[in-house]
């Protein structure tokens, strides 16, 4: 009978040895990737529409808060990753020129390009799928422009703009090389213009999301020594 009972405990020993065996061969398969950035991309984005103001014609001062019918950008730009040798996470520094364009309603229109410094941290679970986390800080020139209405004549005011913010992007490759992912971001950007006896100060603040496409220009990490 201990004879039985000790077989039996054996055959239960080596049956949890081969799941555990099985279970190492399964979690390495699917172990996480080498880290890689190495890009050149494009994302389309709809940046914060929400955003404070505040008007100062020299006589009278308005100040508020409201939301702009649309606040569409592009961003064009460069990012690229350095880790320790067959790690699946690292430190990513980025840059890209960006172009938006906020529609604050009545015929105004406030439009800003620059750039953006976007240093980061990458994690990659599987070599096709990659998770960045980015600090945005920019800067850039703005202009504001309002068409000729009822009551109202065309102006326009050059100035100066600003961004700090953070941004999380999920990513996947369709291919060896070329990426697509979903971000969404907090941004607070802060412009100031001036121009036909009008100082304005535009502030878009909040959530934004954006799609972007990358292609990977080389697959060999650069690793940190």
């Amino acid at each position: 009978m201990n004879q039985v009972r000790f077989i039996n405990q054996v055959r239960f020993i080596n049956q949890v040895r081969l799941i555990g065996l099985v279970g190492l061969a399964v979690s390495t398969s699917v172990s996480a990737a080498e880290f890689v950035i190495y890009d050149v991309g494009a994302a389309l984005e709809s940046a914060p529409r929400g955003y404070h103001y505040q008007l100062n014609n020299g006589v009278t001062t308005l100040d508020g808060d409201d939301t702009g019918s649309s606040n569409l950008g592009l961003r064009v730009g460069f990012a690229k990753s350095y880790s320790p040798r067959g790690s699946s996470i690292g430190p990513i520094v980025g840059a890209d020129v960006v172009l938006r364009r906020l529609d604050v309603g009545g015929g105004s229109v406030d439009t800003r390009s620059g750039i953006e410094v976007t240093p980061g941290l990458g994690w990659a679970p599987h070599d096709r799928w990659q998770f960045l986390l980015f600090g945005v800080a920019g800067i850039g020139v703005e202009r504001l422009t309002r068409t000729a209405s009822a009551g109202y004549d065309s102006a326009s005011a050059k100035g100066i703009w600003t961004t700090l913010g953070v941004r999380v992007r999920a990513q996947y490759a369709v291919k060896k090389r070329w990426w697509v992912g979903a971000e969404m971001g907090w941004t607070d950007a802060p412009g100031t213009t001036h121009g036909d006896g009008l100082d304005v100060e535009l502030r878009p603040r909040g959530l934004g999301f954006g799609l972007t496409a990358t292609y990977r220009i080389n697959l060999t990490p650069t690793t940190l020594e």
